[in-house]
């Protein structure tokens, strides 16, 4: 290895470690490679095109990092209760587990929406149906598509639902297409939103987050049933 730049003379010392480096040194810091211990790799990154940068550390500090390594992995095992050559199969299970169990908190959720009983948040004003509702925390695309679920249910008719969400409150307001001429889902769904919510589009509604108290989402479906009422007669 040479560096560009730099200026050599005739002779020039170099290193070469058999069958693996021959490379340019202006000292060495240790008599032999036994001096520096083990080796281990700690991490890699691309630092340009076709470059890779390793990280690693050696001697004590390597066996640090093993000790350190090895603890870690019999925590992993007593914790899941299986042995070190199973721990990549087990991982995998619990994975494929944990999906098929959000995909089932899902459909309870929508069928706990979806079954309520028509007293429950849902009227008729100028021949348009409005349901409005808190639901169960869920996350910003399940709850379009519970929205999705009612109105399709419905057929033709207004859907606002409201859920807490890490302290932060979730609307979505939804209009079925036949009254998209009537009522319009973003006026609906900005005039809930407090200032500095986030709006975000879709082709028949609109999503507002805002960090309110417990009670908001319930009150302020209601308020958006209210104004889809309202816009309902006005249409």
């Amino acid at each position: 290895m040479a560096l560009f730049g730099e200026k050599y003379g005739e002779r020039v010392r170099t290193v070469e470690v058999p069958g693996l480096s021959l490379e340019l040194c202006g000292g060495c810091h240790v008599r032999n490679t036994g001096e520096i211990g083990p080796l281990v790799v700690t991490g890699e990154r691309g630092v340009a095109s076709g470059v890779r940068r390793l990280e690693a550390v050696a001697g004590g500090v390597a066996m640090d990092e093993l000790r350190r390594r090895q603890h870690l992995l019999r925590e992993v095992e007593s914790g899941l209760g299986v042995e070190a050559e199973r721990l990549p199969a087990e991982a995998e299970k619990l994975k494929n587990r944990i999906k098929e169990l959000e995909r089932e908190l899902a459909r309870l959720r929508r069928d706990l929406v979806a079954g309520k009983s028509a007293a429950s948040g849902e009227s008729e004003v100028a021949g348009v149906k409005v349901v409005a509702r808190e639901v169960p925390k869920a996350p910003a695309g399940e709850l379009r598509n519970l929205a999705d679920t009612l109105r399709d249910k419905m057929g033709s008719g207004v859907v606002v639902l409201g859920t807490r969400n890490d302290g932060k409150v979730s609307l979505i307001v939804t209009v079925s297409k036949d009254l998209t001429g009537r009522l319009n889902a973003g006026r609906l769904v900005k005039s809930l939103a407090a200032p500095g919510g986030r709006l975000g589009r879709r082709s028949s509604g609109l999503r507002a987050g805002r960090g309110q108290g417990a009670g908001e989402p319930a009150a302020a479906a209601r308020k958006g049933a209210r104004g889809a009422r309202r816009a309902a007669v006005v249409g």
